[in-house]
């Protein structure tokens, strides 16, 4: 047996299907009270593929990656309760769906069943449904892995929303007015109730850009096309915590979904991680790219953030990362674009022993802090990270694009190698040096480097410690 597209874009097939229904309908208060069972073997449900594209145009340049279809093994069924008369109704006594990957049990009402359904129904859920969840939103799968993700309790109630034809959908957007509410009329028994919806997930594990969670749960609400989620418990690590409160707004016609961080505090004392760094915290600041052994924990405030969905990029970003304390064996990006710094120290009279990530330091230190950080066109930008190995402390500034490419400035303070004597060393602490940095994450570049520069100054300096000897000889 083959279904039509019964989800977008996918299809149910199943090898045998079979059913029996009962109703008793000798009740003097009722028409009838049903028992009805269906059951399905192995059940697929699979991607729908145009094998035969309209037009050359129309055939992809490469192959897209085939999505696994969903094994749903024997499918049952069973529902029972009551017809009613008024109101044309459905008194649900119980109705269960079991498949593989997991199953849900409701009960309530249905008003209305034959023109526009009016639900009042609640239940609970069991097993893994994240599968089914991808059906709907294919995408989910690349942000996040969840392992048995569990619709424990759910509640709906409202009218299910009318299909909309492709000739109304052209008219309503072409007109300037608003379409006039359904009225009540024998054909429609009850004034207009949009649909809502209230459920309570749990999991066991849940990964999330580097994020991990283990054994959580939050609220969802649905109501008016938007999806709030609010977390219960969301515990990351020994002591960390997600508390940061959603949206997903769901777009009409041919706008996208949008998810929507509401401003807040939203990560609180997490430990960093590795995927973090991977993931996103080398948007915030390059010092977190390929950083390895990592200790210390943070905080993430969100002024604004709004995802488009479809694109999964960041349309508005802006907050702070507040830093506890942070260690972490630097990545090639930071060797690399710190390099100048050992040079300038040698000059200096610096020696192995001092020199910045060479022999001498081998990690770096990240003090408590906070760092504001924001999207400007494609790029996000970040002030004033400070980090440290030894005694030379340095300070990040500058942008990532969303392409990895590096546009940073590495500013080290006035008192660097205070304890040293000498032209050069002096003229160091005279002013700040500066390193640009350019290029990408693979493959960064030192564009400015100030060896030169202090250099001539250095000359100069010398010239004048001269000068001045010679005056001051008798």
């Amino acid at each position: 047996m083959k279904s039509s597209e019964w989800i977008p874009g996918n299809e149910l097939t199943s090898s045998n299907f079979s059913g029996s229904i009962k109703v008793d309908n000798t009740l003097p208060t009722a028409p009838g009270k049903f028992n009805l069972r269906c059951d399905m073997a192995n059940c697929v449900v699979s991607p729908i593929v145009d094998k035969k594209p309209s037009s050359p145009a129309d055939t992809p340049e490469s192959p897209t990656a085939a999505i696994s279809p969903l094994l749903l093994g024997n499918v049952e069924l069973l529902t029972a309760g009551t017809i009613g008369v008024a109101a044309n109704s459905i008194e649900l006594d119980s109705l269960t769906l079991k498949t593989k990957p997991g199953q849900i049990s409701m009960a309530g009402t249905i008003l209305d069943r034959n023109t526009r359904p009016l639900l009042d129904l609640s239940g609970t859920g069991q097993g893994n449904i994240m599968p089914l969840l991808q059906l709907a939103a294919p995408n989910l799968q690349n942000v996040i892995d969840v392992e048995k993700l569990s619709l424990s309790e759910f509640a709906v109630k409202g009218h299910l929303p009318q299909p909309e034809t492709k000739a109304k959908s052209k008219i309503a957007e072409n007109s300037q007015t608003k379409l006039p509410a359904p009225e009540t009329t024998k054909e429609n028994l009850f004034e207009e109730q949009p649909l809502s919806a209230v459920a309570l997930w749990t999991w066991d594990n849940l990964e999330c850009y580097g994020i991990e969670s283990e054994r959580g749960e939050l609220w969802t609400k649905y109501a008016d096309d938007t999806l709030k989620i609010v977390p219960v418990t969301v515990l990351i690590g020994a002591e960390g915590k997600f508390a940061g409160v959603s949206r997903i707004e769901f777009g009409k016609g041919d706008q996208p979904n949008r998810f929507i961080m509401e401003p807040g505090m939203v990560l609180e004392n997490v430990e960093f991680t590795e995927p973090m760094c991977r993931s996103w915290l080398k948007y915030v600041s390059p010092v977190f790219a390929n950083a390895t052994e990592l200790t210390g924990k943070f905080s993430l405030g969100i002024k604004s953030l709004v995802f488009d969905m479809q694109t999964g990029s960041p349309d508005k970003l802006e907050g702070s990362l507040l830093v506890h304390s942070c260690r972490l064996g630097p990545g090639p990006m930071i060797v690399s674009a710190t390099a100048p710094i050992s040079g300038i120290m040698g000059l200096a009279g610096g020696n192995g022993d001092t020199s910045f990530l060479k022999e001498g330091a081998k990690w770096l230190e990240l003090p408590e802090q906070s760092i504001q950080f924001a999207r400007r066109g494609e790029r996000i930008y970040h002030d004033s990270l400070t980090f440290q190995a030894g005694k030379i402390a340095v300070v990040s500034s500058g942008s990532v694009g969303l392409d990895q490419t590096l546009d940073i400035t590495l500013t080290i303070p006035l008192d660097l190698l205070p304890e040293k004597n000498g032209a050069f060393a002096q003229f160091l602490r005279s002013q700040p040096v500066e390193i640009k940095v350019q290029g990408t994450f693979d493959k960064p570049q030192v564009v400015s480097a100030p060896l030169k520069k202090l250099g001539a100054g250095a000359v100069e300096g010398l010239l004048k410690g001269l000068l001045n000897r010679r005056r001051n000889t008798p």
